[in-house]
Formats: C-alpha cells, sequence, structure tokens
C-alpha cells in the first residue's frame, strides 16, 4: 500500500487551517517547520510548513503572479523546462519532509494555482496524492478578505472563482473530499470522520481522544466572524452568477448529494470552466490594471513616507530652534549679568582709580607742605635711627620701595650731614656785629624754623602720625 499525501486545497480564509488540524487528529503528520500564529489574522495558527509555502512563492513569481492576481494560470505555463531545477527542488523536499510517514499532509491555499507544478512532481513519487477541499461561501470569504486585506468584494469573488475552479478541474479522477467550513465549525466531529472514510484513513485507538479535543478545545463559534448561505447571495449583486453556481454545486459535494466521480459533477465542472476560461482576456486586462494602481499606490505611499519623513524631519528641526533659542535667551541672560558685572568691576575700579587720585593728589599736598620739609631731616634720622633698631621693620620699609628708599636714604643722609655741619660751624648771635646778626637771622629763617623744646615734640607727634598715614595709603594701595 502507497503512502498517502493529502494535499488541503481551497481559497484564503476558507478553513483549510481548521482542516488541517483536524487531520492532525487523525493522525496526519503536517512537517516540521509550521507557521506560527498570527494575531488578528489566525491565532490558533495556520497548521502549513514554511518550506512549501516559500517554494509555492518561489512558482507563482517565475510567471509573474502572487497569491492575489486576478488573472488565469494556464496549466502549461506551471510544466516547462524553467520549472525543471524547481521541480527538483520540490522532490527533494517531498521526501525530507515525509521521512518514514505514512500519512502526510500538505496545506496551503496557493496550491489551488499551482496543483499542475506539483502533480507532475507527484508523478516522479511514490506516493498517493489524494485532496481534501475546503469551502466556504463566497461571500463570507469576501467579508473576512475586506476586514483582513481590503479587498473589494469583486476582487475577492474573481480570487474566490480562480482558487476553486483549478483546484476541481486538476483533481479530476483523484480520491477527494470537499467538506465546508460552516458544517465543519457546526459538526465537527461527523465531519472529519467523513473525511477520514473518504480517504480510507484507519482510526486507530487515540483517534477518538484526539478529534473531541480537536473538537472542544480547539475549534470556537469566535473563528468564524461571518456566516452566509445560498439563500443570502439575492441580496449582493456583485455576486457573479458563476461564483453563486460553483458554490451550490461544491455545496451538494460537501453534504454528499452528488459524488465527486458522477458524471454530473463531471459536466457541471467542465462547463463551468468553459466560461470561466472565455473570461481569461478580461481577467488578465484586470491583473495588469490592478498592477499598474497597485504601482501607483506603492509610489504614492512613498511619497507619503517622504512626506511624512519630512514632516518629522520639519517637527524635529523646529524642536532644535526652539531648544537653540532658549539657549541664546539663556546666553543673552548670562551675557547680561557678566555685563552688569563688568560694569559693576568698572565702577568699582573708577572709585579705586579716583581714591588713588585723592591719596596721590593728598600725597603731593604733603610733600609740597613746609612741615614736610621742615621734617625731611627727622625722617632721614627716623630712617637712620629707629628703623636700624628694627632689622624686620626696616626689612618691611625696604619691601615696600627697595630701590626708592635706598635713593631717599643716600640724599637724606647727605642733607643731615650738610645740615649738622652748618649747624656745628655757623657764627653765634652773640659773636657777631648787629649786621651780621640780622644777616644771620633773615638766613636762619629761610633754612630752618627755631623751635622750643614743647613745640618740638608736638610737632614730631606730627610727623609720625602723618608718616604713619602715608605707609598705609601706600601699602593698601599696593594691596589692591
Amino acid at each position: 500500500m502507497k503512502r498517502q499525501i493529502i494535499f488541503v486545497l481551497g481559497m484564503h480564509r476558507s478553513g483549510t487551517s481548521a482542516v488541517s488540524r483536524g487531520l492532525k487528529a487523525l493522525g496526519v503528520e503536517l512537517g516540521d517547520n509550521l507557521m506560527p500564529p498570527v494575531p488578528n489574522d489566525n491565532e490558533t495558527g495556520f497548521w502549513e510548513d514554511i518550506d512549501f509555502n516559500s517554494l509555492n512563492e518561489e512558482i507563482l513569481a517565475l510567471i509573474g503572479c502572487n497569491w492575489n492576481s486576478s488573472r488565469l494560470i494556464e496549466p502549461g505555463e506551471l510544466t516547462g523546462q524553467a520549472f525543471s531545477s524547481l521541480r527538483l527542488r520540490a522532490l527533494e523536499l517531498l521526501n525530507h519532509k515525509i521521512g518514514k510517514s505514512d500519512k502526510f499532509g500538505i496545506k496551503n491555499p496557493r496550491m489551488c494555482r499551482t496543483m499542475p507544478f506539483w502533480q507532475q512532481v507527484m508523478s516522479h513519487c511514490d506516493f498517493e496524492d489524494q485532496y481534501v477541499i475546503a469551502v466556504r461561501n463566497p461571500l463570507s470569504v469576501a467579508r473576512s478578505l475586506a476586514a483582513r486585506n481590503g479587498f473589494s468584494v469583486e476582487k475577492s469573488h474573481l480570487l474566490w472563482l480562480g482558487h476553486m475552479i483549478p483546484t476541481m478541474m486538476e483533481t479530476k479522477g483523484k480520491r477527494r473530499v470537499v467538506v465546508d467550513y460552516d458544517l465543519l465549525m457546526n459538526d465537527p466531529i461527523i465531519q472529519m470522520e467523513r473525511i477520514a472514510r473518504g480517504l480510507n484513513i484507519v482510526p486507530d485507538g487515540n483517534t477518538e481522544k484526539e478529534l473531541t479535543g480537536f473538537a472542544e478545545d480547539f475549534l470556537s463559534q469566535e473563528l468564524r466572524h461571518t456566516q452566509f448561505d445560498i439563500r443570502h447571495f439575492a441580496l449582493d449583486s456583485r455576486l457573479p452568477r458563476l461564483a453563486a453556481d460553483a458554490y451550490g454545486h461544491l455545496l451538494k459535494l460537501a453534504q454528499d448529494i452528488v459524488s465527486p466521480e458522477a458524471s454530473e459533477c463531471i459536466d457541471t465542472w467542465n462547463h463551468i470552466s468553459e466560461i470561466y476560461l472565455s473570461m481569461a482576456p478580461v481577467y488578465s486586462l484586470l491583473d495588469r490594471e490592478e498592477s499598474i494602481l497597485a504601482e501607483h499606490e506603492g509610489q504614492i505611499a512613498a511619497s507619503n513616507k517622504a512626506i511624512a519623513d519630512k514632516d518629522t524631519h520639519i517637527r524635529n528641526l523646529g524642536v532644535l530652534i526652539e531648544d537653540k533659542s532658549t539657549h541664546i535667551i539663556s546666553l543673552e541672560t548670562a551675557l547680561d549679568e557678566k555685563r552688569g558685572l563688568i560694569e559693576e568691576q568698572a565702577e568699582q575700579i573708577q572709585a579705586k582709580d579716583l581714591r588713588i587720585q585723592n591719596i596721590e593728589y593728598e600725597l603731593s599736598i604733603i610733600k609740597h607742605s613746609r612741615v614736610w620739609r621742615a621734617a625731611e631731616a627727622l625722617r632721614s634720622l627716623f630712617y637712620i635711627k629707629i628703623l636700624g633698631h628694627f632689622p624686620l621693620l626696616q626689612q618691611s620699609a625696604l619691601t615696600i620701595s627697595r630701590a626708592g628708599f635706598s635713593v631717599f636714604y643716600q640724599k637724606t643722609k647727605r642733607k643731615l650731614k650738610r645740615y649738622l655741619w652748618r649747624s656745628n660751624h655757623e657764627p653765634k648771635i652773640s659773636d657777631s656785629s648787629p649786621s651780621e646778626t640780622a644777616s644771620i637771622k633773615s638766613m636762619e629763617a629761610k633754612t630752618y624754623v627755631p623751635l622750643t623744646e614743647f613745640k618740638m615734640k608736638a610737632e614730631k607727634e606730627v610727623i609720625r602720625k602723618k608718616l604713619r598715614e602715608v605707609i598705609d595709603k601706600i601699602e593698601k594701595k599696593r594691596g589692591m
């Protein structure tokens, strides 16, 4: 007995995932690289192998199509020499995936349109290919595709025909079972047992438990968001008469009213296929227009994205400008503060300069006063006698102006010597004649002021005070 390869075929959004999960409950292997669930698309999983899906996309791309192309695909398009390398890959993929399994299932809605390719591959395999055909009311499919993909109702109806008609035509003479999605949801165990009988799958001791888990734990009425029946066809004028007739016949097959191998079934589908093929030029034109429209929509989307990116860039620049403006304002504020500080310091410097000028003016007045000139000799004596006994004080005085003090000291010392010599050698008044006495008094008035001892002490105190004030002012000036 040949090993079984069971292909699950059907239009997208028609319950192929639920059928595949049911086959797993019957002991059918589904592959080792299944697609993960996708929220808001297929939360319970697709139950199809990613590797077969990728290969089917390559097959369609080689003839310039994808899963939602409206044009017809002629059987001869998929059996030419251009597909030889893909056929070899498909054969290797089948052998690898099936391994030692005696029942293997492959689910992919794209295979409805690529079946001529796969049947050519199967002719080189020692497997029996069998088919489960999942069918769903085209109104429900159109509603689901509009929600998921945004397709128009008319496009969805054409896609439904483009999947179901090739499926029925390419599986003639093969073991096949047609399953309606709504009937499966209403009574899953009966429908799965019907599939097992149609495909000659012998249940084992675990099958009943698995089917119960499939029916109670996997399937949920929440998975079926819409439900229509044949009576609703009259309410939608957009549904092609050909699609309505095709679904009516498929429903009879799903209810076992008509056998798939009956002549009535074969004649019906030959007639439907002839009408469908006669519309090939219209479908091709529609597909080209859709491609142009899709290209324009892509350009519009790219332009909108570019505009959005520019808007975002402009907003970012606006934020950057605001930040820079805020920074500039803060810098201006800091600059104003610095200017105020500079003006304040300038005023302080000006006040200090004025104080220095005043001190210099006072010093100038003091230096040109009679008292200062008269005390010049006494200052020299002070520096010589007093500072000589206090080296530390002398060092401080020298530090104030070392070079200036040295010059001043030498000049004052010479003046003091002359003054002392003159005092010792000038003539006595008592020994002089009246005329000489008058001359000496005149010269004496010009050179020095005779003072009493008391007056001399008072003047010394005044001079010391003035000298102390001068030294303090000089030290303060140097400290500033």
